[in-house]
């Protein structure tokens, strides 16, 4: 876990340095999206239902971020360590937002 918040606190810290602009974030969105499967889509389409977030938000940024992780790697498989530390104890309501 303190790998995942390592990570997120660089990626945070970087951002403003880097020389991200509109277009750039819209073309790794797209990229990113581009690496979703069918699975992945069903998923992220299933937890981001306004009445799902809104009846359990901190299980539907879990599975959210679940369901998008396996895209950020070349290598999907590589993936499940990272996804194997998640769960709903994480703090992920600390990055995305989601009720403690």
């Amino acid at each position: 876990m303190r790998l995942v918040v390592s990570f997120l606190s660089v990626l945070l810290l970087a951002l403003p340095l880097s020389a991200a602009t509109f277009q750039s974030v819209l073309k790794f969105n797209a990229n990113l999206e581009s690496r979703f499967t069918e699975e992945d889509r069903a998923k992220i389409k299933e937890w981001s239902d306004p009445e799902r977030v809104k009846a359990d938000r901190r299980k539907a940024v879990l599975e959210l971020t679940l369901a998008k992780t396996p895209a950020y790697f070349a290598d999907r498989a590589k993936a499940k360590p990272f996804m194997d530390a998640l769960n709903e104890g994480c703090r992920l309501s600390v990055v995305w937002g989601a009720p403690r």
